[in-house]
C-alpha cells in the first residue's frame, strides 16, 4: 500500500511540473509577405525564415538575405528544377546541433523571366534576354537600403549590423555587385556557381581594382567542375573548365587582397552541376563557416 501512495505522489508531482524550456519552445516557420518595392516598381514576396524559438527569445537575430527565394525552403515553388535548397531544414538542424548560432533567413523573390535578369544584371550581357529598362543590377543597394531594410528591421528583431548576402548564378553576381558598390550593407556573402562569365568578365576586371579594405569579413564561394555538362559521367566541357578557373581567378584575387582562410572558403566540388541540388548540399559547409557558432 505504502509503495502504491508513493507512485501516485510521484505521478502526481510529474504531471503537475512545468514542461521543459524547449517543449516550449515556438517551432521554426516561414512568413510570407507581400513587400511593395519602389526601387524596381512590384509588388514581391518575401519568405521569412525564422529559428524554433523566436517568440519566445528577446535577443536579435543576425540575418542571411537570400535571392532566388522561390527555390529556397519549398520544392513545389522551386522555379527552375523543382529542387529546393532545403534552407530551413539544413539551418534548423545545424542551430539544434549547436554549429551554428540562430539566425534568421529571408528568401526574396526574383521578378522571372526577364525581370530577373534586369535585375541581377549590372552590365549587359548580349546573351542574356533584358527588358528595354536594361540591366538595373546597380539599383540593388537602393533597393535594400529602401525597401527590403526598413520593412524586415522592423518587423523582426534583427542585429542590423551583422547581415549577410547570398545567391546563386546570376544571384552571384548580384551578390559581388551589391557587395563591390555598398561593401557596408553587408559582413558575409554566399556566393554560389557565379556566372562571373557575363560581360565579358567584367566582374573580375571590377574585383581585381577593388580596394582591399572593402571586403566582409568572410565570403564562401561554391563551384561545380561540371557546371554546364552535368556530371562526371560526360565529358569536360569548356564552359566546366572557363567556370572553375574563372573562380579560381576570383579566389586569388580576395587572397592578394589580404583574405586569410579565416574569411575565405571556396569550395570547388568536383562533379557537382549548376543546379539547385549542388548548391543544397553544399548549403551545410557554407552556413557552418559564415555563422559557426563561437
Amino acid at each position: 500500500m505504502f509503495k502504491l501512495m508513493a507512485l501516485i505522489v510521484v505521478l502526481a508531482v510529474v504531471s503537475c511540473a512545468p514542461k521543459t524550456s524547449t517543449e516550449q519552445l515556438s517551432p521554426s516557420r516561414v512568413e510570407t509577405i507581400l513587400l511593395k518595392d519602389n526601387t524596381f516598381n512590384r509588388e514581391r514576396t518575401l519568405r521569412i525564415w525564422l529559428p524554433a524559438g523566436y517568440d519566445e527569445a528577446k535577443q536579435d537575430y543576425p540575418v542571411l538575405y537570400l535571392f532566388d527565394g522561390q527555390n529556397l525552403f519549398d520544392a513545389s515553388l522551386s522555379i527552375f528544377s523543382g529542387v529546393e535548397w532545403s534552407a530551413d531544414e539544413t539551418a534548423e538542424r545545424l542551430i539544434k546541433d549547436g554549429i551554428i548560432e540562430p539566425l534568421i533567413i529571408v528568401g526574396i523573390d526574383n521578378a522571372g523571366d526577364p525581370g530577373r535578369a534586369e535585375e541581377y544584371l549590372p552590365w549587359p550581357e548580349p546573351n542574356i534576354q533584358l527588358p528595354p529598362t536594361g540591366p538595373r543590377g546597380q539599383d540593388l543597394p537602393a533597393f535594400f537600403v529602401q525597401d527590403v531594410f526598413p520593412f524586415i528591421e522592423t518587423r523582426y528583431r534583427t542585429q542590423n549590423q551583422d547581415r549577410g548576402l547570398g545567391g546563386s548564378s546570376l544571384g552571384g553576381i548580384a551578390t559581388l555587385t551589391v557587395s563591390q558598390m555598398a561593401p557596408e550593407l553587408f559582413n558575409r556573402l554566399l556566393v554560389e556557381s557565379p556566372s562571373l562569365w557575363i560581360s565579358d568578365q567584367r566582374m573580375l576586371t571590377e574585383v581585381e581594382n577593388a580596394s582591399a579594405e572593402k571586403w566582409p569579413m568572410r565570403i564562401f564561394i561554391g563551384m561545380g567542375g561540371r557546371e554546364y555538362s552535368r556530371s562526371c559521367e560526360n565529358d569536360v566541357q569548356e564552359y566546366d573548365t572557363a567556370g572553375v578557373e574563372n573562380v579560381e581567378r576570383l579566389a586569388k584575387t580576395l587572397k592578394d587582397h589580404g583574405l586569410s582562410p579565416e574569411r575565405l572558403r571556396v569550395v570547388i566540388e568536383e562533379c557537382a552541376a549548376h543546379s539547385e541540388t549542388a548548391w543544397a548540399r553544399r548549403l551545410p559547409e557554407a552556413l557552418t563557416f559564415l555563422y559557426g557558432a563561437k
